[in-house]
């Protein structure tokens, strides 16, 4: 199997769990090798990533000349959140004797992210682009957030086959870790 098809397969996975569809685990690879390749998710979104942040500086930000300095605080604070959550994973998948399950869930994690950030990121554009209010632009925004959350819980419960309580454990310790994470890199603008 090609990277491109490996990759297709697991966004329409991606797709096919967003409807709540348990069989989607099918479309994602298993073994280690699959691990490693869905870390291009990453990578792949990383522009997506800074798109937000450098549309949100403001004009004294951009003529301080200090974008370097800010370009390399979030990126290596988006490689931390990265490859930092995996391994708060593994330790509460051990913990729930789900511990096999691990890679798999790392997997059909890593891939999913690229929806959830495509949900999020569509939403802030049609809130920015002027098209709402800014009351329903806000009340878009935090709707896709609400609705990241819940297709990560399910993600989580369908890969990792637990009940719905670990899996929002799960998806909270990933919300607390990726705040953390961005205010430290805040911290060191």
């Amino acid at each position: 199997m090609t990277f491109q098809s490996e990759a297709r397969d697991a966004l329409y996975g991606s797709w096919r769990l967003a409807r709540l569809d348990r069989g989607a685990l099918a479309f994602f690879g298993r073994d280690e090798g699959a691990f490693w390749r869905s870390f291009a998710a990453g990578v792949f979104l990383y522009p997506v990533f800074l798109i937000p942040l450098i549309l949100g500086l403001s004009d004294q930000e951009w003529q301080q000349g200090d974008l370097l300095h800010f370009g390399l605080v979030e990126t290596l604070g988006y490689v931390i959140d990265w490859v930092g959550f995996p391994q708060i994973l593994l330790p509460i998948a051990r913990y729930l004797g789900r511990e096999p399950r691990w890679l798999s869930l790392v997997v059909v994690y890593n891939w999913s992210q690229i929806l959830q950030k495509g949900v999020f990121l569509g939403a802030l554009g049609i809130a920015g682009s002027g098209v709402l209010t800014d009351i329903a632009g806000i009340w878009l925004v935090q709707a896709a957030f609400l609705a990241t959350l819940v297709y990560e819980w399910f993600v989580v419960r369908v890969a990792l086959d637990v009940e719905w309580l670990p899996a929002v454990m799960i998806v909270l310790a990933d919300l607390v870790f990726s705040l953390l994470i961005t205010g430290i890199a805040a911290h060191f603008h």
